[in-house]
C-alpha cells in the first residue's frame, strides 16, 4: 500500500472540487486505474468514508452522538445544539444499560455523565 485511506480521499476530493462538467467520470476512472495498478482497491470502503469525514469537515459539521438510558428528550438535543454552535450531525442511542444520565460523544471527545460511570468510578474508588 503506498497511500492510506486518508490519502486517497483527500486526493480525490480535491480532484472533485473545481471539477468542470464532463471531467467527474474520467477523474473516477483515473482513480479506480490507480487503486488498481496499487493494489488498493480493496480500501474503496474505508476511502469513501474518509472522503465523508473530509467533507464534513470542510463543511463545518460536527457529528454528535447521544445516547441515554431512555429514549432523549427532542428539547434536549435541541439545546445541545444550540450549545455546540456548529452545523450539528446528531445521532441518537439508547442503551439502557446506562441506568440514566447521557453520554455524549462529540467527534474524539467523550462526555459520559451516566450513573453507569458514576457507579464504576465508585466502585474503584472503594476497591
Amino acid at each position: 500500500m503506498l497511500y492510506s485511506p486518508k490519502q486517497y480521499a483527500q486526493a480525490l476530493y480535491d480532484s472533485l472540487k473545481d471539477v468542470k462538467e464532463g471531467e467527474i467520470d474520467l477523474i473516477f476512472k483515473n482513480f479506480y486505474s490507480i487503486l488498481l495498478r496499487n493494489n488498493d482497491l480493496k480500501l474503496i470502503n474505508k476511502i469513501i468514508g474518509k472522503i465523508e469525514e473530509i467533507d464534513k469537515e470542510e463543511r463545518g459539521v460536527v457529528e454528535v452522538e447521544v445516547t441515554g438510558a431512555k429514549e432523549i428528550d427532542k428539547d434536549l438535543v435541541s439545546k445541545l445544539r444550540n450549545l455546540i454552535g456548529k452545523k450539528a450531525e446528531i445521532k441518537e442511542k439508547v442503551d439502557p444499560g446506562l441506568i440514566g444520565g447521557l453520554k455524549i460523544q462529540i467527534n474524539d471527545l467523550l462526555i459520559d455523565g451516566s450513573i453507569k460511570a458514576k457507579l464504576n468510578k465508585l466502585k474503584r474508588s472503594l476497591i
